[in-house]
């Protein structure tokens, strides 16, 4: 999996360890990625402050409209979701 984190607005390669997450019953690699490096958890701590500024000074109404998106896309991707959990467990 390469661009495996999302910080401020951008899917970006960890730099870290590499991560591999295999199905427990038959050892097969559900996915792989890198964990981010200690300045890249301060660069999405730091876009997170920020971002929760924005979304402060944003209305009820606005905000319920993107908890909707998200709820949709979870709606879209809800077998894919379940499947990748699955093979985790």
């Amino acid at each position: 999996m390469s661009d495996s984190l999302y910080i401020n607005g951008d899917w970006i390669n960890g730099d870290g360890a590499e991560l591999i997450s295999c199905n427990p019953a038959n050892n097969e690699v559900v996915w792989s990625g890198f964990a981010a490096t200690d300045l890249q958890v301060e660069h999405a701590v730091f876009a997170a402050r920020q971002a929760a500024l924005s979304w402060e000074h944003l209305g009820f109404e606005e905000r319920c409209k993107y908890v909707q998106k998200f709820e949709t896309q979870l709606q879209d991707n809800q077998n894919a979701l379940a499947k990748i959990i699955a093979e985790e467990t």
